[in-house]
């Protein structure tokens, strides 16, 4: 019987060939059989993914049994691993061998080759994203042949750029060495502060942390701030019984409690920003890099991202939030923006709401006249309410990107 699967953002597929390899010449012979029956090959990581780029009706393959450490050089800070392991997985093992990955994301459940492949970032205007600490590469190419590939390749680096960042487009990715730095330990906050305070002194903000972010919802004047930054001595982790109360049973569940009240009464969804806002707040927390990096994210979303000018990242998230308003648009997530790879870019996430209910919801919420008068008239156009939230979340970035004057 054929195998469904399907990706974060509920996309699904059914191979025509689903397979498990757990070896580096089970995936040759994998390919190599898909290239004798004509058929493309697509490689499956954790599958956190809001896109359709795995999706395929020919051979699948799942790195799932591929995710052993091959090797870890504490001294010169290098780790061999399988493409399968997962980033929360090889996170623990690097500490073991007092090593941390410099920086990661919000969420650990991706593997490596797949986060790697995707330019997975963190936060902080200094740090670069994942793929920058790759040292090798190994890949099965679609003739079933096996490369090597590093920085030092006879063609001047150009294979090896294209490799880091490839979204599985050169080959199946089996194994990959990174470079780790000395483990660390972090302190974490999470904050709820008047956006436009955040805003006007994001860049200041930013530059003060090691990590700065704030994720912000549309109808809400308050924001979440996170600020991460290196602390010495030891660990000071929360017990199982408190972290799952902290991160699963309240934000989590709150989450999800009001994001489906704001499925089934869209026009509850300002009252909702707020009172979800209010929920952002944290103790301070210190503990090992990488279990205050992720947070368990268990309420599903789409996601849209755009990597855009340093420069414009505060215009274009006022832009972003003025468009919301004046579209009356029937979205519950919030953005996020934060500064990352260096001083002179930064990131601005554009979600996309599907799992929450909100992309199959054709009303939007009533919002008093007040709360739309202070959308720029020159750069927005109200758009109709019943559009889906897939087209609702186009219209906005290309206005937001139009008005921001890239």
């Amino acid at each position: 019987m054929a195998t469904a699967w399907s990706n974060w953002a509920g996309e699904r597929c059914v191979p025509a060939v689903y397979e498990e390899p757990s070896s580096v010449e089970e995936v040759v012979a994998a390919v190599r059989r898909a290239a004798a029956a004509g058929q493309t090959v697509r490689v499956a990581g954790a599958g956190h993914s809001f896109s359709s780029a795995v999706l395929t009706g020919g051979t699948m393959l799942s790195l799932r049994r591929m995710a052993r450490v091959l090797d870890v050089d504490p001294v010169r800070g290098l780790v061999r691993v399988q493409a399968g392991i997962t980033l929360g997985a090889l996170s623990a093992v690097l500490w073991e061998h007092g090593l941390a990955f410099e920086n990661l994301g919000d969420i650990d459940v991706q593997t490596i080759a797949g986060a790697t492949a995707t330019g997975t970032h963190g936060t902080g205007e200094r740090l670069r994203n994942l793929s920058a600490g790759l040292v090798a590469v190994q890949l099965v190419d679609a003739a079933g042949e096996v490369h090597e590939l590093t920085a030092d390749d006879a063609d001047g680096g150009e294979t090896w750029r294209a490799a880091r960042v490839s979204v599985g487009a050169l080959g199946v990715v089996t194994a990959v060495t990174l470079r780790a730095v000395p483990a660390f330990v972090l302190s974490g906050a999470d904050r709820v502060e008047p956006r436009e305070e955040v805003f006007d002194a994001f860049d200041e903000r930013s530059a003060a942390h090691d990590h700065f972010e704030c994720w912000a919802f549309a109808y809400a004047k308050d924001v979440i701030t996170r600020n991460n930054d290196r602390v010495d001595g030891p660990p000071r982790p929360r017990g199982t019984v408190g972290a799952w109360l902290e991160d699963v049973a309240l934000k989590n569940g709150a989450l999800a409690a009001l994001s489906m009240a704001g499925r089934a009464r869209p026009q509850l969804i300002p009252a909702l920003n707020r009172t979800a806002t209010r929920f952002g707040a944290g103790p301070v927390l210190i503990d090992r890099s990488y279990r205050i990096f992720a947070t368990p994210r268990l309420v599903h979303f789409n996601e849209m991202e755009y990597a855009i000018p340093r420069a414009h990242l505060v215009p274009a998230a006022r832009v972003l939030f003025a468009a919301i308003f004046v579209m009356a648009a029937p979205g519950h997530f919030g953005s996020e923006a934060m500064a990352t790879v260096s001083a002179e870019r930064a990131r601005l996430t554009c979600p996309l709401m599907n799992n929450t209910g909100t992309r199959s919801a054709a009303r939007s919420p009533r919002l008093p006249p007040e709360t739309r008068s202070g959308a720029s008239e020159n750069s927005l156009a109200k758009a109709p309410k019943s559009a889906p939230a897939r087209a609702f979340s186009a219209t906005i970035c290309a206005r937001l990107i139009n008005a921001a004057s890239f």
